[in-house]
């Protein structure tokens, strides 16, 4: 699986913004592009030479503690590796290296509900939950396609859309190198077991396993798939949304608030249930950003060391000392009040009983 569905935005970007933190994989879809722009007669300039020269310049400015003296070799054999598996045919164009231009899939609004609708329509009889309770260790419910499978089922879906366009096998995935990215792409979080839901699934008839481990989406072959998208039915996912189709799902599912801080979209945490109530103003990120703004707008300060004052709601408005400074502070006065009053002290050392000599 490709890690960049829209090949030549990225480059675009890449050329704006400079080389991001997997500078190779971006220097190698800059030669890629540079060897597409010179054959086709756009750019002459562009050479072998010259894009050596201008790949070892841009990881120079772009990639941190990058010594061009000690890496320049590096660069030259990346360059001369790229340059010669990507392919520019001139007589036969159609057989030329192509960079990829995924912007977006479609699927029909049929395709979307039967996702959506896994939870409860996929119910399992008591002989068919015993049956697979005897496979698996983890409880097997009435209804065991939890949304974390929907979403898991939803991402090779989507993978398998990216894949049609340049894959002759484009529903069959292997996963293991792509792990991490499928997690991401998924919102499946870091407790998701891709061995155990991948044989669930399997026993549920969603999927194939090959012998090279391959997983094959065979659920898109049902009839619901095969139902032509037109103006009335169509849904477009694209753009972020593609390399986070399953928080995607979520909104879907749950529904959506618009961030007032961010303009993010944030799916709900559950499904709306019609008790309607006051949906939230702030994504957590922002709630907890404003949160320690207002903190540090309130906070108050020793006016004597300057250190931050540790109050709580009673003692917030009458304390500006810390406690060594205020106990400091009470010493100083004791020490004035004892210097000032020091030959009345000497008549009467105990000011609370009365002097014996006073009449």
């Amino acid at each position: 699986m490709i890690d960049i569905y829209d090949e030549e935005g990225y480059i675009q970007r890449v050329l704006e913004q400079g080389l991001s933190e997997r500078w190779k994989r971006d220097a190698s879809l800059l030669i890629k592009y540079y060897k597409t722009k010179y054959y086709s007669g756009e750019q002459p300039k562009w050479t072998k030479k010259w894009v050596k020269e201008t790949i070892l310049k841009k990881c120079e400015d772009g990639v941190k503690g990058f010594n061009k003296i000690t890496r320049k070799g590096e660069i030259n054999s990346l360059v001369d590796s790229v340059w010669k598996d990507w392919k520019i045919d001139k007589e036969h164009p159609e057989k030329s290296s192509k960079l990829r231009k995924v912007k977006q899939i479609e699927f029909s609004k049929e395709v979307l509900d039967w996702f959506l609708g896994l939870e409860e329509n996929v119910v399992l009889t008591p002989t068919e939950r015993e049956k697979l309770q005897e496979r698996h260790t983890m409880k097997i419910s009435e209804h065991p396609v939890k949304f974390l499978r929907v979403k898991y089922l939803f991402t090779l879906f989507v993978w398998s859309k990216i894949q049609e366009s340049y894959l002759e096998n484009y529903n069959v995935h292997y996963l293991k190198k792509f792990t991490q990215k499928f997690r991401r792409d998924g919102d499946l979080g870091q407790s998701f077991s891709f061995m155990y839901e991948k044989e669930l699934m399997s026993d549920l008839g969603f999927i194939e396993v090959n012998r090279a481990n391959g997983i094959k989406a065979v659920f898109m072959d049902l009839p619901v798939f095969q139902i032509p998208v037109t103006d009335k039915n169509r849904i477009l996912l694209g753009g972020d949304d593609l390399y986070n189709c399953g928080y995607w799902l979520k909104k879907q599912r749950n529904g959506y608030f618009i961030c007032q801080n961010c303009g993010k979209e944030i799916a709900n945490d559950k499904k709306p249930n019609g008790k309607g109530g006051r949906p939230p103003k702030y994504c957590k990120e922002c709630a907890d950003l404003i949160t320690n703004h207002k903190k540090d707008e309130d906070q108050l300060f020793c006016i004597d060391c300057g250190k931050p004052l540790q109050t709580n709601s009673i003692r917030k408005y009458n304390t500006c000392r810390c406690a060594s400074c205020q106990a400091r502070k009470n010493q100083d006065v004791k020490n004035l009040y004892l210097k000032q009053n020091k030959n009345k002290l000497a008549e009467n050392p105990n000011p609370d009983k009365p002097n014996e000599n006073m009449g």
